[in-house]
């Protein structure tokens, strides 16, 4: 697998780099939360080879990619870094812990 080019297939899928308010992963799935979540094109990121599936879930919208997604985050935060689109990975964090107690 071309780890390259997946992140470049992801990134224009999902409407550009500008498009990204934060990213982040979990051990199966690329995590973001869009701009615009209009441009989640997630029909061509079902066809694409190397990505197994795609869920919106609230206000974010996941890429499956399988326990490769490591390598595929990397990419995208290289290629981010290239085109000055500087999210911070604190943002990134801060925006992906969000959790609830539920009382029983």
């Amino acid at each position: 697998m071309n780890y390259k080019e997946l992140a470049e297939k992801i990134l224009n899928n999902i409407g550009t780099s500008k498009n990204i308010e934060s990213y982040t992963h979990c051990a199966t799935r690329l995590r973001f939360n869009l701009i615009d979540p209009t441009k989640f094109n997630q029909d061509e990121l079902k066809k694409t080879n190397g990505i197994m599936g795609t869920v919106v879930s609230g206000n974010q919208q996941q890429v499956i990619i399988g326990p490769d997604v490591q390598h595929v985050y990397n990419e995208i935060r290289n290629l981010l870094s290239k085109l000055g689109n500087n999210i911070s990975l604190e943002k990134n964090q801060k925006n992906q812990r969000n959790f609830h107690l539920i009382k029983y």
